[in-house]
């Protein structure tokens, strides 16, 4: 909600990351200091993922490093 710009004080931060092996430094979202949804995924993953959910994460997704989405 908060990509879409349709959020308010009680919305959460839902982050994907891409990653080869799932590794992430989870610390490093979790001191944002507000409610955290993070999901961590391999490419082969979102490829298996419904097409409905990754239609609504590429229409409303901002990247905050690296580069666009692969579809």
């Amino acid at each position: 909600t908060r990509a879409s710009g349709d959020y308010d004080e009680k919305s959460d931060f839902d982050f994907l990351v891409f990653s080869k092996d799932k590794a992430f430094p989870k610390k490093a979202v979790l001191e944002i200091g507000q409610a955290v949804n993070l999901r961590v995924l391999t490419l082969s993953e979102w490829r298996g993922l419904d097409r409905a959910f990754k239609q609504s994460v590429q229409k409303n997704h901002v990247v905050l490093y690296g580069s666009g989405l692969v579809v």
